[in-house]
């Protein structure tokens, strides 16, 4: 009795897995989480004197910004689920992140809330963010 067995293979094209390209302020960040969904940058990622004010609570561990050209004052604390905008509170939809010793921030929620343009390409997977408006 003879058995034959037929091999099948099955042949996958490896498909190449682009990582997620931040760029703020025509700085690419190396440092990036993204988190179901929701894309998390360092604060300094924001670092201009010229245009924000920060100051960081350590007991509650809250970052207070302030963007000095269009008047506004943001509140965000590590883990909450809002923010407070000029004394009024926001949902996020994602968590402030602390990890390795640095706050991470909602890219989206902030660059609009700071008066940033944000570009996001699906296609592409990059995400930029134009310097707040009214920058000179």
């Amino acid at each position: 009795m003879t058995v034959i067995v037929a091999a099948h293979i099955l042949l996958f094209a490896a498909v190449p897995v682009t990582p997620l390209n931040v760029y703020v302020n025509g700085e690419q960040q190396e440092n990036v989480l993204v988190v179901k969904g929701r894309t998390l940058v360092p604060l300094r990622a924001f670092d201009d004197p010229t245009q924000f004010i920060y100051t960081f609570d350590y007991m509650s561990k809250t970052v207070n910004i302030i963007n000095k050209v269009n008047q506004v004052s943001i509140q965000i604390s590590v883990g909450a689920q809002e923010a407070t905008i000029n004394g009024k509170k926001v949902k996020l939809d994602a968590q402030v992140t602390l990890k390795d010793g640095r706050i991470f921030v909602p890219l989206r929620f902030l660059s609009e809330n700071l008066g940033g343009n944000f570009i996001y390409d699906k296609v592409g997977k990059k995400v930029v963010v134009g310097y707040p408006i009214g920058r000179s």
